[in-house]
């Protein structure tokens, strides 16, 4: 039995949130938390066992869906992928409810999507079935962060950005308002590569538990995609703001609180206090 098994067991109240919080940490980091240690993992242990999370403003942000609003309001244009179509019930969905070609996402859920090309391919019934499956999951009840506790399970799909298996991504992450750091994603069919940066943009060669992307120049959108971060991220102490590229052209995909539901993806922890320094941890 896996710990996101062990937490769809646990009772759902604050108390053992804390509790799982406490076996994820151990379990992965193998030591103890330190609200002095300056390490990006400790921050956001901290952060999750905290009811801060729960609070409406992240809630709304966390949503995919309620997050293209928000995002209008603050930048003042569409800056993120067209909506083709919302699913409510999995009796909507099925191959011909689906758009022709398009990106499938749960907008209560974290990491779950699935391509539909129509034109080169028709969507298998497993590929259905896994979309309406999507439905009956809560992102909170397997990694008990509270910004997905209530969301409706709601399905979008979106216009594809890129090809599957050829994206790149580059990830804001403020503090306070505040965009300090940069991490670059090239998830391509070979594999996913990815490093960070120190703004305005520095090279930060890091061990981090994924191949190193090599340096790159800044793109050429990166001054108004740090400026969107820093307007979507003013009213939080942090919030990591993510955006898929193609080309020239930048959406706003998400919006992150808890990176990787306070699981290091680093290999040291002295390459995990730089970034932590860089955000001022």
């Amino acid at each position: 039995m896996n710990l996101r098994q062990i937490s769809e067991l646990l009772p759902k109240n604050r108390l053992f949130d804390i509790l799982f919080c406490w076996l994820q940490f151990l379990y992965h980091s193998r030591r103890l938390p330190s609200r002095r240690s300056g390490l990006v993992t400790d921050h956001f242990f901290y952060l999750k066992r905290s009811d801060e999370l729960g609070k409406e403003k992240y809630r709304r942000l966390t949503d995919k869906i309620d997050a293209k609003e928000i995002v209008r309001e603050k930048v003042g244009r569409v800056c993120f992928p067209k909506t083709l179509a919302i699913f409510d019930e999995a009796a909507q969905v099925s191959e011909a409810s689906l758009p022709e070609r398009c990106i499938v996402k749960p907008a209560h859920l974290s990491g779950n999507y699935t391509f539909i090309d129509k034109a080169k391919s028709t969507p298998t019934a497993a590929d259905i079935e896994t979309i309406r499956g999507w439905l009956t999951l809560n992102h909170y009840s397997r990694l008990r962060e509270l910004n997905y506790r209530s969301l409706k399970p709601r399905i979008i799909c979106e216009e594809m950005i890129c090809e599957p298996g050829d994206s790149i991504e580059f990830k804001v992450w403020c503090r306070r308002g505040v965009p300090r750091a940069v991490l670059y994603i090239e998830a391509i069919t070979m594999g996913n590569r990815q490093s960070f940066y120190a703004l305005p943009w520095q090279y930060l060669n890091l061990d981090m538990k994924f191949e190193k992307a090599n340096p790159i120049e800044p793109p050429p959108f990166l001054d108004e995609v740090l400026q969107i971060s820093g307007r979507l991220s003013a009213d939080f102490d942090f919030a990591r703001i993510d955006f898929l590229t193609s080309g020239d052209a930048y959406y706003v995909g998400e919006v992150t609180f808890c990176p990787d539901s306070a699981i290091t993806k680093f290999n040291n922890l002295p390459d995990e206090k730089v970034l932590g320094r860089l955000l001022d941890f």
